[in-house]
């Protein structure tokens, strides 16, 4: 048989993972599996790289409070009028010969090497020192948030993926236990035909059946290692060999009222905390573009050398000031800015409104499909009684001649449909758990 005693054979064992990878034939927990996706899952990257972006915007928005400090070498030769005079005079080698009208009209061509250090230092600027930073800094929190929501996402995900993997494994061994049965009744089948007690018909049957669970083993084992395949990927591993999960498929359901966990999701989910501040990132791109009316002022220092050597120190010189700009009209340019910053702030804040009515759509539908899955697995677990208890009584009266082949296949085919319904209700309501759990926003009770 296509190996379920392999695949078990040391799934009581629970081994620590670390970053430096899994192997083939060990043993995974749902937790283990989803730090592995945190830490390697390539979808979490692009997540990353926003928040560092938003980091480094924040960092940016500090130009607007900081000096700005710019050292320039320039190095000019002409024999313009104006430009040689000038340089002559920051360089302290202007002559009186330099005064005669030909050398004013036609001077020689000269030189000027110029080293300056200037310092500029921001004094008001609304837009750009309160609400540029503002924003800038509900940017990061923004990208936070959407960071978190991926992560959310990636262990949902990863759950999926793990739950699927454990239903294939134990699908698998409903199947081989059919198997099991199958080939006990052919066995029972060749030898009431041996006595003929039974026509070879019902040898047949019984044998064809055994084929069709074997072909039916094959699907399912294949499914199991595909299963292992998604799981893998999901982690950001490559494809891993026979994973052993160590979690079962079992009953659980919260303990929360429905009308609480519309209210945490409200309070913590991460993507309408993001949501949040992008509205306000909106509302103080507003608040900058209105304050594009007020004046901005920002003082400055320089000191600088002239000469017509690179090493030497002819002239030195320094120049302080301040600078004023006040913008009285500038065409369009600032309403059409104000009209666009009003228009994203209603944007966002129809977006935020919208997605609070789809959570709480999402928490009351996780909610329910979590209820449903309850609902069948107490009907499908009555249905494995009902079908264990017709298969028992069915072989006893087979053995005894008193039951056809054909009417104990369908007992054994009904017992095995009544295993897989029942695992597959477990399946959901695991499932079900975590995909309400990615709702809310937070673990659950």
């Amino acid at each position: 048989m296509v190996g379920v005693a392999h695949l078990a054979m040391t799934a009581a064992a629970v081994l620590s993972f670390g970053t430096a990878g899994l192997a083939a034939g060990e043993s995974l927990s749902l937790d283990t599996a989803q730090q592995q996706a945190l830490e390697r899952n390539p979808s979490l990257r692009a997540a990353a790289a926003a928040v560092d972006e938003a980091r480094a915007a924040v960092q940016q928005s500090w130009a607007a409070r900081l000096p700005t400090v710019r050292l320039t070498e320039q190095i000019v030769r002409t024999n313009d009028p104006v430009g040689a005079f000038g340089s002559r005079l920051r360089q302290e080698a202007f002559q009186e010969r330099d005064f005669a009208v030909g050398s004013l009209n036609r001077p020689e061509a000269i030189t000027d090497f110029r080293t300056a250090l200037e310092i500029s230092q921001p004094v008001l600027s609304l837009g750009d020192q309160v609400y540029g930073r503002r924003r800038a800094e509900s940017g990061e929190l923004a990208a936070h948030a959407g960071l978190l929501r991926a992560q959310s996402q990636v262990r949902l995900l990863t759950a999926g993926a793990y739950w699927g993997l454990v239903l294939a494994i134990e699908a698998l061994d409903v199947v081989e236990r059919s198997l099991e049965n199958a080939e006990a009744h052919a066995a029972v089948a060749r030898a009431h035909f041996e006595q003929g007690t039974a026509p070879r018909t019902d040898l047949l049957a019984a044998e064809v059946r055994v084929a069709e669970l074997r072909s039916e083993e094959i699907t399912a084992a294949n499914r199991v290692h595909q299963a292992g395949d998604h799981l893998s990927l999901a982690m950001g591993w490559e494809p891993i060999d026979d994973l052993i999960p160590t979690d079962t498929l079992a009953l659980r359901q919260s303990g929360d009222r429905l009308d609480a966990m519309v209210e945490t999701a409200l309070a913590h989910r991460a993507d309408l905390t993001a949501s949040g501040h992008q509205t306000n990132m909106a509302r103080h791109a507003l608040s900058s573009a209105r304050s594009g009316r007020l004046p901005r002022v920002r003082a400055f220092a320089e000191v600088a050398l002239d000469a017509d050597d690179p090493v030497a120190r002819q002239g030195e010189s320094w120049t302080v000031g301040a600078v004023a700009t006040w913008d009285i009209f500038t065409g369009m340019h600032r309403r059409g800015e104000i009209g666009r910053a009003r228009a994203q702030l209603a944007r966002t804040e129809a977006d935020r409104d919208g997605m609070r009515q789809q959570i709480v759509r999402e928490v009351r539908q996780a909610h329910r499909n979590l209820t449903a899955a309850h609902s069948r697995f107490a009907v499908a677990e009555q249905a494995v009684v009902q079908a264990e208890e017709r298969l028992r009584v069915g072989e006893l009266k087979y053995g005894e001649g008193l039951m056809s082949t054909t009417d104990l296949l369908d007992a054994e085919t009904a017992w095995r449909h009544a295993h897989i319904l029942r695992l597959q209700a477990l399946h959901d309501v695991s499932l079900g758990m975590a995909q309400l759990e990615f709702a809310v926003g937070q673990p659950l009770r």
